[in-house]
C-alpha cells in the first residue's frame, strides 16, 4: 500500500503498509519523454496514485479489510525505470502475482478519438490478469439502461485488445520476468506525442473511471482466495469458448470463399511437404494452440489459493479442461460439417484439407527452405532477463553490418513487430523454426528469414547463444 520514500545512507527505502502475506500486485505508471505532456503521461501517474488513495483511505476506514497481498505502487521512467527496479529487487519477482501497467487514460474521447483499451499480455506468459481486467471493465461500463430497464451499457467507448507492447508491460510480461501484466491504455490520440496535449484533452470522468478499474483489479488480485480463483477459472474457461468459437467463424467464412481450383496457402510463404492446408486445418492448429495456452493460464490461477485448497482447485480445473476440449471438438466438427455442406463435398474428399496434423508446439511450417534449414538447425539461449532492445547494442558493430540490418529493416516492416514475440517464445529449447510457428500461431505473422536474421544479430551483439 502507498506509503512515502526516502534517501537514508545513500539507500532507497520505501514504505509501505503491506498485505499479511509474502505474496505481491504491482501497480506501474510512468511520466516519460523529455517535456511529459498532460494525458501522455500524467493521466496514468494520476490515476494510479488516486488508486492507492482511494484504497488506503477505504482500508484505514475500515470499509475494505486489508488485502493478504501487499499492493505496491511504481512510478517510474517508462521502460528504464522499470528495468532498473526489477535489476535492483530481484527477490520480488517471484512473489508477485500480477500486475497492471497504465499508459494515456484520461483522454476525452471527443478530442482525442481513442477508445478506452484493455491490452492483454501475450500468450507466451501464463496469465488470468488480462480476462479478469476485461471483465471488470464491462461490470464498470454499465452507465445507463435501455428503455425498458432490463440491460445496461457503455457510454464510452472501449474494447480488449491482444498483446502489442511498446509500454512497461511489455518487461513484466516477457517470461523471463514472469509476472503478468496488462495494460490499460486509450489509442489513438490525436494529439500524441505533440505541443497539443494539454491539460483540456484531459477528461475527469475518464480518469475517475481509469482510477476506479485500477484500484478494483489490484485489490480484487489482493484480496483473492479460493471464491476469487473459481470465479477466474470460469471467466477463463468461457472466454477460451468465445474465443475459438469467432475464430471458427473468421475461418469457416474464409473457406467458403478460397477458389478450391487453386493451391490453398497458409498464413506464411510456402507450405511443408505433406502438411494439409487451407482455412480449416489453420483453424484446427489455431485452436489447439488457444486450447494449450489456456491451460497454462489456469496454472496461474492456483496460486491464488492457500496449500490446503490447491487440490480441490485442481480438480474443478481439470473438470472445465476436459468440458474445453469437448467444445473444441464440436467446434471443429461443426465447422467441417457445415464446410462440407456450403461446398456440396462428402466428408472424404474434404479430409485432405481439413484434418490438420497438430504438433504440440509450432505452427505449420512455411518458409522457403533454405530459411527453413537454417531455423530448424538453431535453438537459441537468452542471455538476460526481460526483452532487449538493439539500440545501444549495435554500436560496437562495424559499420557495413549496421547498415545492413537497417536495409533489411525498410525492406521487411515485420521484422520491428515480430521482435519481442521472437524473443519471447524462446525457452532455450525450441528451435528457431518453432519459435517462428508459436509467433505464427499468436500472431499470424510469420517471416523465416527475419526470424534467423534477428537472432544471428542478437548473437553478435552478445544478447543470445
Amino acid at each position: 500500500m502507498p506509503g512515502n520514500t526516502h534517501r537514508s545512507g545513500g539507500r532507497r527505502r520505501t514504505h509501505r503498509s503491506s498485505g499479511s502475506g509474502d505474496e505481491e500486485v504491482w501497480g506501474v505508471a510512468h511520466l516519460c519523454h523529455p517535456k511529459p505532456s498532460a494525458n501522455d503521461n500524467a493521466s496514468d501517474s494520476g490515476a494510479l496514485i488516486e488508486a492507492a488513495r482511494a484504497l488506503q483511505a477505504l482500508i484505514t476506514a475500515g470499509k475494505l479489510e486489508r488485502p493478504h497481498r501487499t499492493i505496491r505502487f511504481l512510478l517510474v521512467p517508462e521502460m528504464t525505470g522499470t528495468y532498473c527496479y526489477l535489476s535492483a529487487n530481484e527477490h520480488l519477482i517471484p512473489r508477485v502475482v500480477a500486475a497492471l501497467n497504465l499508459d494515456m487514460v484520461g483522454e476525452n474521447q471527443d478530442l482525442c478519438r481513442g477508445p478506452l483499451i484493455v491490452e492483454k499480455p501475450p500468450r507466451a506468459v501464463s496469465s488470468f490478469a488480462g480476462e479478469l481486467l476485461a471483465r471488470i471493465m464491462e461490470e464498470l461500463g454499465d452507465d445507463v439502461k435501455n428503455l425498458a430497464g432490463t440491460s445496461g451499457y457503455a457510454l464510452f467507448k472501449h474494447t480488449v485488445s491482444p498483446f502489442s507492447g511498446g509500454s512497461d508491460h511489455y518487461i513484466l510480461s516477457d517470461p523471463t520476468v514472469g509476472i503478468p501484466c496488462p495494460m490499460l491504455i486509450q489509442w489513438p490520440d490525436m494529439f500524441y506525442h505533440t505541443s497539443e496535449d494539454t491539460i483540456d484533452k484531459v477528461d475527469p470522468e475518464m480518469l475517475a473511471r481509469a482510477a476506479s478499474l485500477t484500484a478494483t483489479y489490484l485489490y480484487f488480485v489482493a484480496s483473492a482466495g479460493l471464491p476469487e480463483a473459481a470465479y477466474i477459472a470460469g471467466l477463463l474457461a468461457g472466454d477460451f469458448e468465445k474465443d475459438v468459437a469467432h475464430l471458427a467463424e473468421v475461418r469457416l467464412g474464409e473457406a467458403l470463399g478460397q477458389d478450391r481450383s487453386k493451391p490453398s496457402d497458409c498464413a506464411g510463404k510456402a507450405i511443408e511437404k505433406g502438411a494439409p492446408t487451407g482455412p480449416l486445418a489453420r483453424l484446427a492448429r489455431e485452436v489447439e494452440f488457444r486450447y494449450r495456452r489456456r491451460g497454462a493460464d489456469f496454472g496461474s490461477i492456483v496460486r491464488l489459493v492457500s496449500a490446503g485448497e490447491k487440490d480441490t482447485f485442481r480438480q474443478t480445473i481439470a473438470g472445465l479442461t476436459k468440458g474445453m476440449q469437448a467444445f473444441k471438438g464440436t467446434l471443429l466438427a461443426r465447422a467441417r460439417s457445415l464446410a462440407e455442406t456450403a461446398s456440396g463435398r462428402n466428408a472424404a474428399s474434404m479430409a485432405a484439407t481439413y484434418d490438420a496434423p497438430v504438433p504440440k508446439d509450432a505452427g505449420q511450417t512455411c518458409g522457403p527452405a533454405e530459411w527453413e534449414e537454417h531455423a530448424r538447425r538453431i535453438v537459441p539461449l537468452r542471455a538476460f532477463r526481460g526483452p532487449v532492445d538493439l539500440r545501444g547494442h549495435m554500436e560496437g558493430l562495424p559499420q557495413d553490418r549496421r547498415e545492413d540490418w537497417e536495409s533489411f529493416l525498410q525492406k521487411t516492416p515485420s521484422a520491428r513487430r515480430l521482435s519481442a514475440y521472437l524473443q519471447y517464445w524462446a525457452d532455450g529449447k525450441r528451435s528457431l523454426l518453432e519459435i517462428a510457428g508459436m509467433t505464427e500461431l499468436e500472431t499470424g505473422m510469420r517471416d523465416l528469414e527475419c526470424t534467423v536474421r534477428y537472432y544471428e544479430l542478437l548473437k553478435e551483439c552478445g544478447l543470445v547463444t
